[in-house]
């Protein structure tokens, strides 16, 4: 199997040897998958400046067994200037694809959104960026968010209160539901118009994605939300 110059980001990357790296890819047409980087760490690699975390690239690769081997690089189209916090919310977005994203499993949609997610966080952080791409990946594995109806197929009240089960969606009820997220109607509304600007919403719009994600990564702990929180304890 040969594929040339495909649309493509680094998720990470991992040695392999003195002089090669293990590289996790998020393509746009193949999905998520592993290459062989050979030679990359050699001071005369062509390929080691390109191979960046973040940034738009053309990657071109060939072998016969589930890890292939790179064979070109190349940037494509404008680079993106991740400052630090904005780095930290990458670290997320792509442990967050690695965790929950098949391998060789396209997602071609996903793709585009998780390129323009990077655009805007070059251009600054936002905390809407990181809950609006948590939304469509979870539409993109099959668990998309419930958020213009109840369980019973009511039209969301945005003067009143709900508990959103997972399982099955938002509750009108004032009993408290074990498991379930309290959740304002007008959030719920607010999301699912893309409207994040309250910040009472977006508290509210968090809470309720942490519970939801948790549930599909299981118990292992996301490695980058230490380095986030971390990163902002020694800001303060």
């Amino acid at each position: 199997m040969r594929v040339e110059k495909e649309n493509a980001f680094i998720l990470h990357q991992r040695a392999y040897s003195e002089t090669s790296s293990i590289l996790d890819i998020f393509s746009q047409n193949f999905g998520r998958f592993s290459l062989i980087a050979k030679g990359i760490k050699k001071q005369n690699s062509s390929k080691g400046s390109v191979l960046q975390q973040f940034q738009p690239l053309l990657l071109s690769w060939a072998g016969k067994s589930d890890l292939k081997t790179l064979t070109a690089a190349e940037s494509n189209s404008d680079t993106f200037a991740m400052i630090p916090g904005s780095m930290y919310c990458g670290f997320y977005i792509n442990e967050l694809i690695i965790r929950l994203l098949h391998q060789h499993d396209p997602h071609p949609k996903l793709f585009i959104y998780y390129k323009d997610t990077l655009k805007q966080l070059s251009m600054g952080v936002s905390e809407k960026v990181l809950r609006l791409f948590e939304k469509y990946l979870l539409i993109e594995i099959g668990y998309g968010v419930i958020l213009d109806h109840d369980v019973d197929n009511n039209k969301i009240d945005e003067n009143k209160d709900y508990y959103y089960v997972p399982e099955s969606g938002p509750v009108k009820t004032e009993e408290e539901k074990q498991g379930a997220v309290k959740i304002k109607g007008k959030s719920l509304i607010a999301f699912a118009n893309e409207n994040l600007d309250d910040k009472d919403v977006l508290a509210d719009i968090k809470n309720l994605m942490r519970v939801l994600l948790q549930i599909q990564l299981g118990d292992k702990p996301l490695q980058s939300r230490k380095l986030m929180n971390k990163f902002l304890s020694l800001s303060r």
